[in-house]
């Protein structure tokens, strides 16, 4: 069985992630952008994610798991409304 059926057999948690969480997050950030061959900018990004998760009013960040181990990521970032 491969990882992707491994996941999809086994109980996913999603939550709102949490700063503890950022490594994670960036690991999963780093194994998407190698699949394209991008290089990422490790603290560039957990700077990026301790950003957000300060700043709820900007958007949110949710974490999946499987069998408490990081399978994936969402995250949702609002556009600033346009001051006049």
């Amino acid at each position: 069985m491969n990882a992707y059926s491994q996941v999809l057999q086994s109980t996913l948690t999603v939550r709102q992630a949490t700063k503890a969480d950022v490594a994670a997050l960036v690991g999963l950030m780093q194994e998407f952008y190698a699949e394209s061959a991008f290089a990422l900018d490790r603290e560039w990004a957990a700077a990026t994610f301790h950003r957000l998760l300060a700043s709820p009013e900007q958007g949110k960040i949710w974490i999946a798991l499987t069998d408490q181990v990081p399978v994936g990521h969402a995250v949702l970032s609002l556009a600033s409304p346009n001051q006049e």
